[in-house]
């Protein structure tokens, strides 16, 4: 394979030069060599030295072959075929000879290992030729070369290089070899306690090794280096450095743990702990937050109880100092009145049952949709790992797309939720204007299937979110929901209570949480609505509504009309529940029209009344309810 000049000359440059250089620099060269050629064969010729230096370094995690270098990237297509870049697969006999041939001629360690080591490893794989001991010696020898010759400069290519050779030098059970490299990362690591600087590595390479052929002093010396670390970063020290010493701690901790020295191994744990706390001392709320949990972790592992809870209470400290840190976030969206005229007309018509039937189905959002517009309008901030933070701690944890795809598939559909309260609200109104509606209707449309076993206590939150009592309408609304839910699971033949967990003998209800992770149930509402119900009640990565109004966590603030809206919405989805379930599996398998629930008006106005028998309506409610305006401002506190 003719080699264009432009490449030998830049090959032989840095082979002569006696210079430091590095596989990145070298790929550079190239590619500039690369770029000043015109004639398509000529750029062929340079290809197998230009991938040679394209290849990533320890890369037996990645495909397609799992060996120490390999690509630096790839992509996938939709029919599953996986493109990498550069290609192993594009290597062929005639370019692995050039790599011999490389290996072989030059000098400089640099060149030298990298043509030796990508014959050793991917040889094999090219065309099945045997391995040659020789190019592993070859490269192991060139690593070591490069590093104390120093034709590598910096520690964080010093160190590669000496764990590269240490693996080939095992790899081919060289005991010579496997003395030198050992001996070259020992002194990395006295380097690195000495200036802080990469002894991680060097650390766990040689104590993880048995084959390394370690001395018992040259353990200790180990040991005694991070105690070194460990010392000199903590609190009090110039080089204060809490989460450099829990770096060391934690190599500190296993190893005491695997010793079976509980006083040392406690010490450790103290001591990261209180160097945590001392720098949560000037730290801001969020800061604090996030350092504090370190503190606490570390007090635990030490088994020191009293500071545990000590910590905790710190802790809570700073999560509600994090809280009044942060700055509110607005936006402003402008929708025409067309656009909401036509939305709700939309949903709402002359038929009383299916305008509600509408409005319930409208705003239980679609997953695959939620899912999409994820993806679409926050591709950048859905990989971005969040903490929601109550009043004094941090109630969920929402990982990036990738790692934690439901999690943030809660909290972007609870975020849309800001913007879909405004349309339900609107929706609501008209039908109560067109409609006419009051307590009595509602409730009796809610109740229409008998899942609300107390009509009177719905009645009354729904009066409350008439009157503008949105106090009422949470505190009282949010429980019989729940209630209604575990009739629907009764329904199911699904047994509704369990042992309760300190008490033999005695049974509690299930709750929110309990019931929707049943499988039964998910399956009987479907993915949709399962979402929607965990989404609006019992996740708290969405409104957790269920569970912070239970444990008093809801603030004043958040009890507004919006939040009463979507709680009358939940009634709703509880009166035609089986019928959006059923309506949303048909539309998965045959893309079905939006769903109509059949009832004659009459029959709904009659169930309204039956459901109102045990109270009297009110003449004046009709004529007397509060329209918008008063509807859309919070009761005033007492």
């Amino acid at each position: 394979m003719p080699v264009p000049e432009e490449f030998e000359a830049v090959l032989l440059g840095i082979d002569t030069s006696g210079e430091p250089t590095t596989s990145h620099a070298i790929s550079a060269a190239l590619a500039g060599a690369q770029s000043a050629l015109k004639d398509k064969i000529a750029q062929g010729g340079a290809w197998p030295d230009m991938i040679a230096f394209q290849f990533q370094e320890d890369a037996s995690q990645q495909g397609p072959w799992h060996t120490y270098f390999g690509p630096m990237g790839s992509s996938t297509y939709e029919n599953g075929t996986v493109l990498y870049s550069p290609d192993p697969d594009q290597l062929d006999g005639e370019v692995l000879d050039l790599w011999a041939s490389r290996a072989e001629a030059l000098a400089h360690p640099v060149l030298k290992a990298r043509y030796a080591d990508l014959l050793w490893e991917l040889g094999r794989h090219v065309d099945g030729r045997k391995r040659d001991v020789n190019f592993a010696k070859i490269a192991a020898d060139a690593y070591v070369s490069a590093v104390t010759n120093g034709l590598l400069i910096e520690r964080y290519e010093m160190v590669p290089a000496a764990c590269r050779a240490l693996e080939l030098a095992l790899s081919i059970n060289d005991k010579e070899r496997v003395t030198i490299a050992r001996d070259l990362l020992l002194d990395l690591f006295r380097r690195g306690v000495a200036d802080g600087n990469r002894w991680s590595e060097p650390y766990r390479r040689l104590a993880s090794n048995k084959k390394a052929g370690l001395t018992d002093a040259q353990k200790q010396e180990l040991v005694d280096g991070l105690e070194a670390i460990y010392a000199n970063t903590g609190s009090g020290q110039p080089g204060f450095d809490p989460f450099g010493q829990k770096d060391a701690a934690d190599l500190l901790l296993q190893h005491y743990r695997k010793l079976g020295s509980k006083e040392d191994f406690v010490r450790i744990a103290k001591g990261v702990s209180e160097s945590f706390e001392t720098l949560c001392g000037k730290a801001s709320g969020l800061q604090g937050m996030s350092w504090f949990e370190d503190a606490v972790e570390y007090a635990e592992l030490a088994g020191d109880k009293e500071n545990v809870n000590r910590l905790k209470i710190e802790r809570e400290k700073s999560i509600a100092r994090a809280s009044d840190e942060m700055k509110p976030m607005s936006w402003q969206t402008k929708v025409s009145k067309e656009d909401v005229d036509s939305f709700v007309e939309g949903l709402v018509d002359d038929h009383l049952g299916n305008s509600l039937a509408r409005i319930a189905n409208a705003f239980v959002p679609r997953v695959a949709d939620r899912r999409e517009s994820m993806k679409r309008e926050s591709p950048i901030l859905s990989m971005i790992t969040m903490q929601i933070l109550a009043d004094d701690h941090v109630m969920a944890k929402v990982g990036g797309v990738d790692e934690d795809p439901d999690g943030r598939l809660f909290h972007h559909a609870s975020f849309l939720m800001q913007t879909d309260v405004l349309w339900l609200d609107k929706s609501l109104e008209y039908a109560v204007e067109r409609h006419d509606l009051d307590t009595h209707i509602l409730a009796g449309f809610a109740n229409k299937d008998g899942l609300f076993p107390d009509i009177a206590l719905v009645k009354s939150a729904i009066q409350g979110w008439i009157d503008g009592d949105y106090v009422k309408t949470v505190f009282v609304l949010t429980p019989q929901i729940e209630c209604a839910l575990r009739e629907f699971v009764r329904g199911l033949n699904q047994a509704v209570n369990k042992a309760h967990p300190t008490m033999p003998g005695r049974e509690i209800p299930l709750n929110m949480g309990d019931m929707l992770a049943n499988p039964i149930v998910k399956e009987a509402l479907g993915e949709d609505l399962t979402f929607y119900m965990r989404l609006v009640f019992s996740d708290p990565r969405g409104r957790n509504y269920r569970n912070r109004v239970a444990h008093g966590q809801i603030g004043r603030g958040e009890i507004n009309y919006g939040t009463a809206n979507v709680l009358i919405h939940s009634m709703l989805v509880m009166a035609v529940i089986n019928n959006i379930a059923d309506a949303r599996k048909q539309q998965a398998k045959e893309k079905a029209e939006a769903i109509v629930v059949q009832a004659a008006e009459d029959d709904l106005i009659n169930a309204a009344l039956e459901a109102a028998m045990d109270d009297k309506p009110d003449a004046s409610i009709r004529r007397d309810r509060p329209r918008r305006g008063s509807r859309e401002r919070p009761m005033a506190e007492d």
